[in-house]
């Protein structure tokens, strides 16, 4: 019987470590999940500034052909 109880003993820090384990890694796991997030809407907010400017472009030229054609010889 005394080796029972010494070998529970035993297993309850066991326990808590791997618990105290399980929760680094699930907060490691979380901040990189949380980095990767940032990163890809860091990358499409740069990807949509470039598409902005290339329509805004597109855009004046369009406006300079119609101003160009206003008394119909295009």
């Amino acid at each position: 019987m005394r080796f029972m109880a010494a070998r529970a003993a035993v297993a309850v820090p066991h326990r808590k470590e791997k618990a105290m384990k399980h929760s680094a890694l699930k907060r490691i796991a979380a901040l990189l999940m949380l980095a990767l997030f940032s990163s890809s809407v860091l990358t499409a907010c740069n990807t949509m500034a470039g598409a902005g400017k290339d329509v805004q472009k597109a855009g004046e030229k369009v406006e300079t052909k119609a101003e160009d054609c206003k008394d119909g010889k295009c």
